[in-house]
């Protein structure tokens, strides 16, 4: 089951070709893209935020719906096309760390 957490999305930079945005687990990046396993609750959008802040704005990259972290938009057409590039030619790249919130402990013999 995916619980909505109750945090928001938080700017963490802006400048005028890009806006980095700390997305809380739970949020969908686009819309379109939600869970079969949570059928009665709105699922907050990430990029439908970030359109009614500042629009207009494009999504550079997506991550999961259970994942927190970074997302960066782009300000213009020309700095999304950009940023692709980035990313196609494998100069930017997504990094993962996991961090669990409980630890299991094997259960002894």
């Amino acid at each position: 089951m995916i619980l909505v957490e109750s945090l928001l999305p938080q700017i963490i930079q802006m400048t005028p070709r890009w806006w980095v945005v700390s997305k809380p687990a739970g949020w969908l990046t686009i819309p379109g893209r939600e869970s079969p396993h949570s059928t009665t609750q709105k699922i907050p959008v990430l990029s439908e935020w970030a359109k009614e802040a500042l629009p207009p704005i494009w999504v550079v990259h997506r991550l999961d719906l259970e994942t927190s972290g970074v997302v960066l938009f782009a300000r213009t057409a020309e700095d999304h096309r950009q940023a692709s590039v980035w990313f196609q030619k494998r100069q930017m790249k997504k990094v993962y760390h996991w961090l669990p919130r409980s630890l299991m402990l094997p259960t002894p013999t």
